[in-house]
């Protein structure tokens, strides 16, 4: 019997675990922690940037094939356009307006620069025509800066070129910023 326990090593009889052997277990669990939050910050952050790349290369390829399945856009028709004209006009202190009129076939196209109208008015650009028929061309919302500046709008009214009268800007209420005649 003497000579089997002469075998077992001496840890074997300690009562408890040995002096500083529970900090040497804490530190070791520390470390396997460290190890494994590293790890899956690693492989956290590597599958974020695949992920991104994925999107990126989706969203381009999205781009090239709109842009090569999409129509033509059609540009307004240059000022210079035959039978074309401009008014210009005002109202309110310190509101302008010039407007270009393009003709169609039984309609026309605007593009309509207004400045001075407050920030944060809700406007419509109206076509009058001859018999006092009232057409919106287009609206907005005048942005901060666009009342010092000046904002450029195009638009189109089912008024025949030849009957347009006149061109306003106004608001929802009614109130006339500018006129300019035809």
């Amino acid at each position: 019997m003497v000579d089997l326990l002469d075998d077992v090593p001496p840890e074997a009889f300690l009562d408890g675990p040995p002096e500083g052997g529970d900090l040497l277990l804490q530190r070791t669990l520390r470390q396997i922690r460290t190890e494994t939050g590293t790890r899956r910050r690693r492989r956290t952050v590597a599958t974020a940037g695949v992920a991104a790349a994925a999107v990126a290369v989706v969203l381009a390829g999205g781009v090239a094939i709109g842009r090569t399945t999409a129509p033509p856009v059609v540009a307004a028709a240059p000022a210079s356009s035959a039978g074309s004209f401009v008014v210009s006009g005002g109202g309110d202190p310190g509101v302008s307006m010039t407007a270009t009129i393009v003709p169609a076939a039984g309609w026309v196209r605007l593009q309509a620069t207004v400045a001075g109208v407050p920030a944060g008015e809700r406007c419509r650009l109206v076509v009058v025509a001859a018999d006092g028929r009232r057409e919106v061309a287009g609206s907005w919302l005048v942005p901060q800066t666009g009342w010092r500046d000046g904002i450029t709008l195009d638009g189109s009214a089912l008024v025949p070129p030849d009957q347009v009268s006149a061109v306003v800007v106004e608001n929802e209420a009614g109130h006339r910023f500018a006129s300019a005649m035809a």
